[in-house]
């Protein structure tokens, strides 16, 4: 690499903001740091990473980064503190975005008519009568629990939550959006056995703050942009999401790699808010999750949940599948409990 393909920015990232019904503002503007480089055959591809100012650091930064961080030599002083995202761009090519957004189309359509086993798919509605999609989890490899009703169940604890009832990825997840990933050397060989691909309809809905908690999920974490650009927000407060600490763009084919023992992996909760939304998006990701829940979670399917379902089916044609059996129950479970907490 010469360093005529090495750009180090220091500038304060200028980014448009558009008129919104909640405050938005971050406390930490970053530093990117760009790189292009050759991959192969994936050519000029744009590397950047984000790194925090030495002179605005968050107050428990040294408390989540990894001490090697702090006392690595480094070339530049806010080198010692990087936010734990890198970016990739340009690595897929139009045709190749556009080939995936049809194919992702194909996936929920698939979906829909009962291809994949039933937990496969996910929805999330607008309204409470299940007319009005606004998103869709498609689960493959292996899911996670992550509904209200569904962490009522006695046995949610199992394997992190981890469960092995959904269908195996398409092939064309991985072959066609994995395997150049790896080549690249952008995800190791042989990590990946979870492939989620969430579909956001109309841009009005977003994800809500969490952590990809460590009990479930190794690290680093690898995610992919289709349809229209988007942004991750960390550290966001109150109604609607307001005040937040940073946020990392994310461009119609970007990937982005939250990186092993960084900050924004452990330190503070992301969110998509739908005010990051610009439309209609997709958004793979690509995780390890980790090989002793995923043994519990087979167990648990092995021993337990097999034998209730053996035991549910029935000839007649009224006759409810154990699946939905259980999402009945544990949905009476949560609305029981609802009431008794408003009385």
């Amino acid at each position: 690499m010469t360093e005529s393909n090495v750009a180090y920015t220091l500038e304060r990232q200028p980014r448009p903001y558009t008129t919104m019904v909640t405050r938005d503002s971050n406390c930490f503007q970053l530093i990117e740091e760009v790189e292009v480089i050759d991959m192969g055959n994936r050519r000029n591809v744009v590397k950047t990473r984000y790194y925090f100012d030495p002179e605005n650091l968050p107050p428990d930064y040294e408390k989540h980064a990894e001490p090697d961080y702090l006392t690595r030599p480094v070339e530049k002083e806010y080198q010692r503190y990087p936010v734990g995202m890198t970016n990739y761009t340009n690595f897929f090519s139009e045709e190749e975005l556009l080939d995936f957004e049809d194919k992702a189309e194909v996936t929920y359509n698939d979906a829909n008519q009962g291809i994949f086993l039933p937990m496969t798919a996910q929805k999330t509605y607008s309204d409470r009568m299940g007319q009005h999609v606004t998103r869709v989890k498609l689960f493959f490899g292996y899911r996670y629990l992550w509904k209200d009703f569904e962490l009522q169940d006695p046995e949610s604890f199992v394997g992190a939550g981890i469960r092995a009832d959904v269908s195996k990825p398409p092939a064309w997840i991985k072959d066609n959006v994995a395997k150049p990933m790896e080549d690249a050397g952008i995800i190791p060989k042989n990590f990946l056995n979870s492939f989620a691909l969430n579909l956001y309809y109309d841009g009005t809905e977003g994800l809500g703050q969490h952590f990809d908690d460590d009990t479930r999920f190794m690290q680093p974490i690898f995610t992919f942009r289709l349809f229209s650009d988007s942004r991750l927000t960390f550290g966001a407060h109150g109604y609607g999401f307001m005040n937040n600490a940073y946020f990392v763009p994310l461009a119609r084919g970007c990937i982005c790699a939250m990186e092993k023992g960084s900050y924004s992996a452990n330190g503070m909760k992301h969110c998509v808010r739908k005010d990051d939304m610009t439309g209609k998006s997709a958004a793979f990701i690509l995780r390890q999750m980790h090989p002793q829940a995923i043994k519990e979670a087979l167990t648990l399917d092995r021993e337990v949940e097999m034998p209730r379902w053996i035991s549910s089916l029935g000839i007649s044609d009224n006759s409810v599948p154990y699946h939905e059996q259980k999402i009945r129950y544990l949905q009476e479970l949560v609305l029981k409990k609802n009431c008794g907490q408003k009385s």
